[in-house]
């Protein structure tokens, strides 16, 4: 039993529970609308937590941001890049995209604001590094297939497109509906959407 005063041991950390809310609220309502005094209470913590761990409304999402590319960025790294071939390895990234959608969706919806909020907000700059950290992956995706018949970059640019289109999506429809048309997308790429 934890003494009076301290939270379980099993308990989230206040800095680790603020980003979790935090990331869901950035995503839902994005960086200018999400209000910090909701996502305090919503956190069961005060303000001057919140400004501890984080230093402000900025250093929050930033945080919420660059914790949410992380984890996408290890399981591609993880379950993607190990396949040998480019369409392998995006199939692989459906495959990743849908477990994500069905965990947290938040997450999709996160990042692919990301280069939208750095756009209007320049107190976001620090994040720019960030943003380019999901493309780089899709190059490398493509940096080691020989047989391609189009020029790598233009095949990165071609699966970013198609991945941040996905992640956008998914703040609108349901993880259901979500797997449906990234199976679809998996029936484009391997040459078998027509039934003829």
């Amino acid at each position: 039993m934890a003494r009076a005063g301290r939270p379980a041991a099993d308990a989230p950390s206040a800095r680790d529970e603020i980003l979790r809310v935090a990331r869901r609220h950035f995503a839902e309502f994005g960086y200018a609308a999400t209000n910090v005094g909701d996502v305090v209470a919503a956190a069961g913590v005060t303000k001057p937590a919140l400004y501890h761990h984080f230093g402000n409304k900025a250093g929050l999402y930033g945080a919420a941001v660059t914790a949410a590319i992380d984890e996408i960025v290890t399981e591609l790294e993880r379950r993607v890049m190990p396949e040998p071939a480019v369409l392998d390895r995006f199939e692989a990234t459906i495959d990743v995209g849908i477990e994500f959608m069905r965990v947290d969706p938040s997450l999709a919806r996160l990042v692919s604001g990301l280069d939208d909020e750095l756009a209007h907000h320049p107190e976001l700059a620090d994040l720019v590094e960030q943003a380019t950290r999901i493309p780089a992956l899709f190059a490398a995706m493509c940096d080691s297939d020989d047989d391609l018949a189009a020029p790598r970059a233009d095949v990165a640019l071609m699966f970013q497109a198609i991945v941040y289109g996905q992640m956008r999506m998914s703040a609108r429809i349901d993880a259901d509906r979500y797997e449906q048309a990234a199976n679809a997308l998996r029936l484009l790429v391997r040459g078998e959407l027509r039934r003829t």
